[in-house]
């Protein structure tokens, strides 16, 4: 299982060397910064979009059925970022769901969750930073926007839909 989930995250990173965080999304002077990327069904990444002191950053599409297979993820003035994603597999309602492994990064460094080239969407995401609060609304199919959701420093916030599941299309992210 642990070759398994190197081998996707070997093919994660891969996959997103073109897609590095570039130096127009370092932050001016401002005390924090998001910066978020999305792999999109049939697309690709989308391109980085970042936002300043709280304002909100969104990725992936809605009204299209196109589902995120994948996100990047940088933060700066936040104490690092800790993300972690569920993929969208078809499980039985009393079984639990699988989180795939978290991955924490420290000021400017890129988390990425999922994956790309498996056709394997996000259905929920996890986010969280260790010195400020996040919040997260996320866009399922079928069901729209779910409400949002935050924590507070050193605790995530969870968007999406564990049962019945649905993909993840959109992300609106924000530094409270």
């Amino acid at each position: 299982m642990r070759s398994r989930v190197v081998a996707v995250v070997v093919a994660v990173l891969a996959s997103i060397l073109s897609a590095a965080v570039p130096a127009t999304a370092q932050p001016s002077p401002t005390p924090t910064r998001l910066c978020l990327n999305a792999h999109l069904a049939d697309i690709g990444w989308q391109g980085w979009v970042c936002g300043d002191d709280g304002a909100q950053v969104q990725v992936g599409t809605t009204g299209q059925g196109r589902r995120i297979e994948a996100v990047a993820l940088t933060t700066w003035g936040t104490g690092g970022v800790c993300a972690q994603a569920l993929p969208a597999l078809a499980l039985p309602a009393p079984q639990l769901p699988v989180w795939w492994p978290q991955v924490c990064v420290g000021e400017g460094e890129m988390a990425v969750v999922g994956t790309t080239g498996r056709s394997l969407p996000i259905q929920a995401i996890r986010v969280g930073t260790g010195t400020r609060a996040v919040c997260l609304n996320g866009h399922v199919g079928g069901d729209g926007w779910l409400g949002i959701s935050c924590a507070g420093p050193g605790s995530t916030a969870q968007s999406g839909k564990l049962y019945p599941w649905r993909q993840m299309e959109s992300l609106i992210a924000w530094i409270a």
